[in-house]
C-alpha cells in the first residue's frame, strides 16, 4: 500500500483489474428510484434504503452467503417521506430512523427483527409541538445505546437530539 500511495504521489496510476470487485446481482425498482442511502441491521439479515423523489422507504431481506436481496415491503408516505435521504437501523435493532427535506421530518420507525418490516411509530416535523432545527433534514444516527436520534438539517445550520421515550 505505502508503494501505491508513493506511485500515486510520484504521478502514475493504479491500475483496477477487477478481481476484489465482482458484481453478484443488481436490484432494480420503481421504488428504488433516486435511492440515495442503504443501511444493513446489524444483524446482517435486513438492508433498508431511501429514495427521495418517489418519497420512499423499502426493506429488504439479505443473503448472507450471496448478499442477494430479497424485496420485503415499501413504505411510501409524501407526508412523512419527501426528499427522504437517509435511513438508520439503531444497534439494538429495533427501530429506524429517517429523514426527509422536503418534508422537514424525522421519523422513527419500529423494526420487527424476526421479518426486517418497519412501520412508523412516530414523527417530528419542523414547526410542529414546537420542533425546530428540521429545515431541510438530511441525516439521522441513533447513539450507541439506542436512546437518542440525532438529525442533521442543513437549513436550519442544526444537528438536533430526540430522545426515544419508551412505552411503559
Amino acid at each position: 500500500l505505502t508503494a501505491a500511495l508513493a506511485s500515486l504521489a510520484a504521478g502514475s496510476t493504479i491500475s483496477v483489474n477487477g478481481q476484489r470487485l465482482t458484481l453478484s446481482g443488481s436490484v432494480t425498482r420503481p421504488d428504488l428510484a433516486t435511492v440515495v442511502r442503504v443501511d444493513v441491521s446489524a444483524d446482517n439479515k435486513h438492508l433498508y434504503s431511501a429514495a427521495y423523489n418517489v418519497s420512499s422507504v423499502c426493506a429488504f431481506e439479505r443473503d448472507n452467503t450471496t448478499g442477494q436481496l430479497t424485496h420485503l415491503q415499501t413504505l411510501t408516505d409524501p407526508n412523512l417521506f419527501n426528499g427522504v435521504t437517509s435511513i438508520r437501523v439503531s444497534a439494538d435493532g429495533r427501530y429506524a430512523a429517517t429523514a426527509a427535506f422536503r418534508s422537514r421530518a424525522a421519523v422513527l420507525l419500529k423494526r420487527d427483527p424476526p421479518t426486517g418490516k418497519l412501520a412508523v411509530l412516530d414523527a417530528a416535523r419542523q414547526g410542529v409541538n414546537s420542533v425546530d432545527g428540521l429545515v431541510f433534514a438530511i441525516a439521522t444516527e441513533f447513539s450507541p445505546d439506542s436512546r437518542f436520534v440525532y438529525v442533521i438539517a442543513d437549513g436550519s445550520a442544526a444537528l438536533s437530539v430526540f430522545r426515544i421515550t419508551e412505552d411503559e
